[in-house]
């Protein structure tokens, strides 16, 4: 993925042509490098979203430990449930119908929010599988890293637990991609 600051066009006698302004000549050239590299002929834009930081990531487990002892269920638990009301768009996958298991298994394996559901059968490719896989926190941007903290936050108070003032908190989502 490469992030641009502007976009133009410019319509002449070959064609219409879209220009995007790149941040530096090396972010150019690893562009067009990936282009070659992978043969792509086609384009999919999406909104940029910092990351969010070690030291938001890390409040977020020090809420979801103080919920675990009140609740009295491990904080892992509380955390793919907190995972799975966070928005985001799936990869949608097609897989062999014997294979679902195995995929979902591999795919969870890359984290502990990691996780898949099967959408249904496919109505195009008999004895296959439509599965939308989710990512965790470690992928998610600023925005859904902050409703990820907001929503353990109203949990947190819930149980009268106490937590970092929201300034405080703001503090910590305005380092992301900071650090």
């Amino acid at each position: 993925m490469f992030k641009f600051e502007e976009a133009k066009y410019m319509a002449g006698t070959d064609g219409s042509w879209l220009m995007l302004k790149l941040k530096d000549i090396t972010t150019i050239h690893k562009a067009l490098r990936k282009i070659s590299e992978s043969k792509a002929d086609s384009v999919e834009f999406e909104k940029f979203y910092e990351k969010r930081t070690n030291d938001a990531n890390s409040y977020c487990w020090v809420l979801l430990t103080k919920l675990a002892e009140a609740i009295g269920e491990p904080k892992e638990i509380i955390y793919r449930e907190q995972i799975r009301d966070i928005p985001q768009k799936p990869s949608r996958v097609l897989v062999k119908a014997s294979d679902v298991e195995d995929e979902i298994k591999t795919w969870s394996k890359n984290g502990l929010g990691w996780y898949a559901d099967i959408v249904g059968e496919s109505t195009e490719h008999k004895g296959y599988v439509w599965i939308d896989r989710f990512k965790g926190s470690s992928q998610f941007n600023k925005k859904q890293m902050q409703m990820l903290i907001d929503n353990i936050i109203y949990e947190c108070k819930e149980f009268d637990i106490e937590t970092r003032t929201p300034e405080q908190i703001a503090r910590l989502i305005d380092l992301w991609g900071t650090q």
